[in-house]
């Protein structure tokens, strides 16, 4: 989009279609604050301070709305051009709705997961492919007494084996 003075004044079908709307001319005629949630106006306001400084402003994620009024996350950039002989914005936004739903529930699996390893019964550890460690609960740690704070993540398989030969937990 290219935006002045807080008005839309030229968007290309894309952006229509990311906020909702069947046309660019449909999205001209909106007022920035039907694109905008109203808690993200003021960080949109503060843009032009930004550019009168560098010419552009850096990609940052934020929040948009649809016609319906529902929300997506996007990130947007952009740069000071002239339009029409006067300074206008030109502004880059990409949807990221999606990536960041994905992004959140991967965490919150990974969480759980963790949790759940971490209050069973019997201790676990995890090596990859290289045979370094990559995962393992407390419950590990403790059964085979090692030192504190000598488990980590990304030591070796030998490295364990070795320290618990000198604990003798293999016996004599």
């Amino acid at each position: 989009v290219v935006q002045q003075n807080e008005q839309v004044v030229f968007a290309n079908p894309a952006a229509a279609q990311l906020h909702g709307y069947d046309s660019p001319a449909e999205l001209l005629a909106a007022d920035i604050a039907e694109l905008i949630p109203a808690g993200e106006l003021s960080l949109i306001r503060s843009r032009p301070d930004e550019l009168t400084r560098g010419g552009k402003f850096a990609q940052i994620e934020r929040r948009g709305l649809r016609r319906d009024g529902t929300e997506f996350i996007c990130e947007a950039r952009g740069s000071q051009i002239i339009w029409a002989g006067e300074p206008a914005m030109l502004i880059l936004l990409r949807d990221i709705t999606d990536r960041k739903r994905a992004e959140r529930e991967a965490s919150e699996h990974a969480a759980l997961l963790g949790t759940t390893l971490e209050i069973m019964g019997h201790g676990y550890c995890l090596f990859d492919a290289g045979f370094r460690l990559a995962g393992f609960n407390r419950k590990y740690v403790e059964s085979h007494q090692f030192p504190s704070g000598f488990v980590r993540l990304g030591m070796t398989y030998e490295e364990l084996l070795r320290t618990m030969a000198q604990m003798s937990t293999f016996g004599e």
